[in-house]
């Protein structure tokens, strides 16, 4: 996907601050417990708030951040992509790239945790 230089601005600052708020310990325990492999940082979701509520329905920026491959990243684009945005095979791609995936009674099966956020909206 090709950004345009203020998108890359934005999402070389987004990961440059989750990179900051990783915290090694946590790192270790989604990875043992959880299943989350590398690449990881360790961001406490309670500490992307406040880059939640700045990049609130930034979709352009959520694709790029979901595309990465990294936990923390995606977990972040979860969370603040516009839900409106979404096409049947968006939602499909996003799935199929997950790194972690949790059980959701209502379906009875496993989705993804960023697929997940985008419902909880």
């Amino acid at each position: 996907m090709e950004r345009t230089s203020s998108i890359q601005a934005d999402f070389n600052a987004v990961l440059a601050t989750l990179e900051k708020l990783g915290q090694p310990s946590l790192k270790e325990m989604l990875i043992r417990n959880h299943g989350v492999h590398e690449p990881c940082w360790g961001v406490k979701l309670g500490d992307m708030k406040p880059l939640v509520r700045k990049l609130k329905h930034r979709q352009d920026l959520a694709w790029a951040l979901y595309d990465t491959g990294h936990y923390d990243a995606m977990i972040l684009a979860g969370m603040i992509a516009d839900p409106m945005a979404f096409k049947r095979q968006d939602l499909t791609r996003w799935l199929e790239l997950s790194l972690i995936h949790i059980y959701e009674p209502t379906r009875l099966g496993m989705i993804s945790y960023a697929v997940f956020c985008l419902k909880k909206k």
